[in-house]
């Protein structure tokens, strides 16, 4: 997403109304602090954030996406991304052929694999960095490395984890321990349970 040009329309759109941001934050449900920020171009956002923000401009969405006469749009290399369900990561679900099926997407301004998805952050395990409601973009074709954020699965229970590399077994295979920033959460080890990595997380939207 090019938070950058988006929040310079939102700002020029707010002031062309003589909205001052305390009114546009109100009005569109939104944080004035997270307002701010986003008009600053400091801080990224969701589809529905912006739906919200238009709407309190008196604007389609597509409007305040789009430059004055529609020339160039706001967010040129933006990717429309599905939402997934937590249940649905990992899946054999085939993510370019849900165009069209899916309630909800989120834009980002990201390089990606056709497969990636977006999910949105259910509990407090990675905290304070990534907060309940926060949505993440996740490429299962991304290369897994020392320090990246993965979605992994253990059974049926699917979640976010600090990727962390201890080793390597007697067939030379890595062994790895997933950490959740938050430690009221415990940590999982590869060489304890069986873990499989479902995809690499690769950016992430604040909602507002």
């Amino acid at each position: 997403m090019n938070v950058k040009r988006i929040g310079s329309t939102i700002k020029k759109r707010r002031l062309e109304a003589g909205l001052s941001l305390s009114e546009l934050a109100r009005m569109s449900g939104v944080d004035k602090g997270n307002l701010s920020r986003l008009e600053n171009g400091t801080l990224g956002t969701s589809l529905p954030a912006l739906e919200r923000i238009a709407k309190a401009l008196n604007l389609g969405l597509a409007e305040l996406l789009n430059d004055v006469g529609n020339v160039s749009t706001v967010i040129s290399g933006a990717r429309k991304i599905p939402l997934l369900s937590w249940k649905q990561a990992g899946e054999p679900l085939h993510v370019r052929d849900l165009d069209g099926a899916m309630p909800e997407y989120a834009l980002f301004n990201v390089a990606a694999s056709p497969e990636t998805f977006a999910l949105r952050i259910e509990d407090e395990s990675m905290s304070p960095r990534l907060n309940v409601g926060d949505i993440i973009a996740v490429d299962p074709k991304r290369p897994i490395r020392p320090g990246a954020f993965v979605i992994a699965q253990i059974g049926d229970a699917k979640f976010l984890r600090k990727y962390r590399e201890l080793g390597h077994d007697k067939k030379g295979r890595p062994v790895f321990e997933l950490v959740p920033l938050n430690t009221l959460f415990a940590p999982r080890r590869s060489d304890l349970e069986k873990i499989k990595i479902i995809g690499v997380a690769i950016n992430v939207l604040q909602p507002l």
